[in-house]
C-alpha cells in the first residue's frame, strides 16, 4: 500500500483536485466546509481504491497512520468522524464532481504514462508462450 500511495501521490493533480471541491464547497454557502478541503480528494480515492466503505475510511484514519499521511492529515489532531465523511460523499455526488474528479485523473495519468512510456507495452525476446501441456519452453 505504501509503494501504491506513494506513486500516486507524485502523480496525481491534487491541486486541479482541491481547486474543484472547493469551488463546489464555497458554492454550496450553507454550513460549515466539509473538513479540510485537501483532504477530500484523497479520502474519496482510498476509499475507492481500497473498497472502504464510510466507516472502514474512517477506522483506518484512526488506525492507520498511512491512511492519515496520505490524507495529510498526520498533523491534525481532528480525524473526520462518520458524519463528515458522508457529508463529503454528499457534496461530491451533488455537484457531481466524482465524474469530473475522474476525467482530470484519467487525463492526467494518460499524460504521464504516455510521457514516460509506460503506455508501450514490449515483450522480452527469452519469454515466450506455450500451449497446455507443452512443456518444450520451459526447459
Amino acid at each position: 500500500k505504501a509503494e501504491f500511495l506513494d506513486e500516486m501521490e507524485l502523480n496525481m493533480p491534487w491541486r486541479e483536485l482541491v481547486s474543484l471541491v472547493a469551488a463546489a464547497a464555497l458554492a454550496k454557502q450553507a454550513g460549515r466546509v466539509p473538513f479540510r478541503l485537501e483532504a477530500v480528494p484523497p479520502l474519496h480515492f482510498m476509499q475507492h481504491w481500497f473498497g472502504l466503505n464510510d466507516l472502514a475510511m474512517k477506522e483506518a484514519l484512526f488506525d492507520i497512520p498511512l491512511s492519515r499521511d496520505f490524507a495529510g492529515l498526520r498533523q491534525h489532531n481532528v480525524l473526520p468522524d462518520l458524519f463528515t465523511i458522508l457529508r463529503i460523499k454528499h457534496l461530491l455526488k451533488a455537484y457531481q464532481l466524482v465524474e469530473q474528479i475522474l476525467s482530470i485523473v484519467n487525463a492526467t495519468l494518460s499524460a504521464t504514462r504516455n510521457s514516460t512510456g509506460l503506455g508501450k507495452c514490449t515483450r522480452e525476446p527469452e519469454m515466450s508462450q506455450t500451449k497446455k501441456g507443452d512443456l518444450r519452453a520451459s526447459t
